[in-house]
């Protein structure tokens, strides 16, 4: 008997799902050739989706569970964190989770030999995986620059102290010269963290900040070479797809930190002029 996950993908757990509950039984022959993968992965990808909930087997055959249907109701409405909630219910995903949650930040090989004190058994490709699909589901995020995790809660926390703290933090001086213009996704992948919030949400309450305080703090462009657009870590996101035959979430990796839009305008930098700032 197996112990340990089963490598399997996000959009493997849908598509079986989807095929589940189209079929009103199958093999696990028969969804490796609708996932046109071999029937010894196929396998293993019915296995472990009877073991997140969404299947159950009778002998040789699967059928869908009653959390199929809500589940890929979720996937259609792009409800990632009704997604997550779902997974909460899967033994190695809800274990991942609270793990992390008690040392947060912290990086991939902190995670693992976290997770090595527990009673399941987790190895490095488990991890890399639950990883994965926290970052797509968005319910945790990893700062590109420290290379750390961290559960996102999306708490309305106060943006100013913690942007005044990271901007003068990056602020540097080079002698008597300051930097003055700091990279807006610097800043951004500090304060999701320090906040516990997405990168989207970030975006919006900055806009937001920005707004109320004109004169104050000042946006600019950057040039197309400057080194804050492009990242060695990707930023990892998902995207659903429906198509008459088949339903998936198509995973993709931006290596491109994105810039701050406003109307038409990009912006990439910000400098922070001084005095008070408006809420």
């Amino acid at each position: 008997m197996r112990l340990t996950m089963r490598p399997v993908t996000l959009s493997r757990v849908v598509e079986t799902a989807y095929f589940a509950e189209r079929e009103n039984q199958f093999t696990s022959q028969e969804l490796a050739e609708f996932l046109k993968s071999s029937p010894s992965r196929g396998k293993e990808i019915a296995e472990e989706t009877v073991n997140i909930g969404l299947l159950e087997k009778t002998e040789e055959h699967y059928r869908s569970t009653e959390n199929c249907s809500p589940f890929l109701e979720n996937v259609r409405q792009n409800n990632w964190m009704g997604i997550h909630g779902f997974m909460m219910d899967y033994p190695f995903y809800h274990t991942f989770i609270t793990t992390l949650q008690s040392i947060e930040p912290a990086t991939s090989e902190e995670i693992l030999a976290a997770l090595s004190q527990s009673t399941i058994p987790f190895n490095e490709a488990s991890r890399q995986v639950l990883c994965d699909w926290g970052e797509r589901l968005c319910s945790i995020q990893r700062n590109i620059f420290t290379n750390q995790y961290f559960t996102v809660t999306n708490n309305p926390t106060s943006l100013i102290p913690v942007f005044l703290e990271t901007y003068q933090s990056l602020n540097i001086k080079y002698g008597d010269f300051q930097k003055r213009y700091v990279e807006i996704p610097k800043i951004r992948e500090y304060v999701c963290q320090n906040l516990r919030i997405s990168r989207e949400t970030f975006d919006t309450r900055f806009i937001q900040l920005c707004m109320k305080n004109i004169g104050k703090i000042e946006l600019a462009g950057a040039p197309v070479t400057t080194h804050a657009k492009r990242s060695a870590k990707k930023v990892k996101n998902v995207h659903f797809l429906e198509l008459p035959d088949t339903i998936t979430m198509k995973l993709s990796s931006d290596q491109y930190l994105n810039g701050l839009k406003v109307g038409p305008k990009l912006y990439y930098s910000v400098a922070y002029h001084g005095g008070d700032l408006l809420d």
